[in-house]
Order: C-alpha cells, then sequence, then structure tokens
C-alpha cells in the first residue's frame, strides 16, 4: 500500500465500505516522516494501533510495515495491544468480548512478511517475523485467533496443517 498518503493510502482510509469494519488490517502503510504514525484521516470512526516507537529508524528508512485501525464502536478498555521489540512486521491486539452470554477473547495477529527482495536493513526478515509469530500464539493459546497479513509474495508460508499454536505455517 506505501505509495504516499495522497495516494494509495488516502483512497482506502476514505473508502466507505473500509471504513464500516471493526478492524482493519494494514499492510505496508504510509509513514509520517516526521513522527511514529501513518495518515489517519477518519479519527472519530477508528483508533489507531501503531507499532512501538521503540523500532529503530536508521537514515530515513521506516521498518514499520504493520498497522490497525479498531473502530471507535469497540471499547478501548476491550482491547490489549501486543507489539514487538524491535520489530516493525508484527502486531497482535487482544479483543475482550461478549459470545452467548460469555465473556470471550480474540487475539488478532498483523503480519507482514517481507519478499527476498526487500534490504536487511530496511526491515525485520520474513524469517525473523515467521519465528515472532510462531511464538505469538503460544501467548493465546486459549483464544480465538486470526492471523491477517498478505502472504502471496512470500513462498515462506503457505496452505497447510495447522501447528500446534494453530497458525498455518512451514
Amino acid at each position: 500500500m506505501r505509495k504516499d498518503k495522497n495516494g494509495t493510502m488516502a483512497e482506502f482510509m476514505r473508502d466507505e465500505e473500509v471504513l464500516a469494519h471493526d478492524i482493519i488490517a494494514v499492510q505496508e502503510p504510509w509513514c509520517n516522516p516526521f513522527q511514529a504514525t501513518t495518515h489517519h484521516p477518519e479519527k472519530g470512526r477508528h483508533h489507531l494501533i501503531w507499532p512501538s516507537e521503540n523500532i529503530p529508524k536508521e537514515s530515513g528508512i521506516n521498518p514499520v510495515r504493520v498497522c490497525l485501525f479498531v473502530n471507535t464502536r469497540i471499547d478501548p478498555a476491550s482491547v490489549q495491544v501486543f507489539n514487538y521489540p524491535d520489530v516493525g512486521t508484527l502486531q497482535t491486539i487482544l479483543i475482550k468480548h461478549r459470545q452467548d452470554g460469555t465473556t470471550k477473547k480474540i487475539a488478532i495477529h498483523n503480519v507482514y512478511l517481507a519478499s527476498g527482495e526487500a534490504r536487511a536493513e530496511e526491515v525485520t526478515s520474513a524469517k525473523d517475523t515467521i519465528q515472532q509469530l510462531r511464538e505469538a500464539p503460544e501467548h493465546h493459546r486459549s483464544h480465538d485467533q486470526i492471523v491477517l497479513g498478505d502472504f502471496i509474495s512470500t513462498p515462506t508460508i503457505k496452505t497447510g496443517p495447522l501447528d500446534g499454536a494453530g497458525v498455518i505455517l512451514t
């Protein structure tokens, strides 16, 4: 998606069909060169969940490749954010919700896997991201889980049987 804030990202974040969703997972968001954020025109409708500001930014290169937007209809107190140290390619949110009169939690993982063309100094490698992703569900084993991302350009992940943590990985 990256392009620029007035290109793809701006159009995407103004699309009413997109904004109707409760959770919007973005891979390759436009990164503001002056502060740790992205284009966010609908602050009244969605809260931006941005990876940790502790991610090192070297020589103008921003390694953040994921962000989430959570609809304001979802109580912020019911959303717990998990950022991964020094990793801008994986985020997890844990949302508490009611289902059939019972309080449950669902973990939503937003992942970006760098293609083989990405320079190592620009972004966390797909291998390192997958390792973090393998470990993430362990922390949420008792909850339902969803893994979102663009896996087409990376041969490391494919459809297959679920591993012990409930994530489709090879």
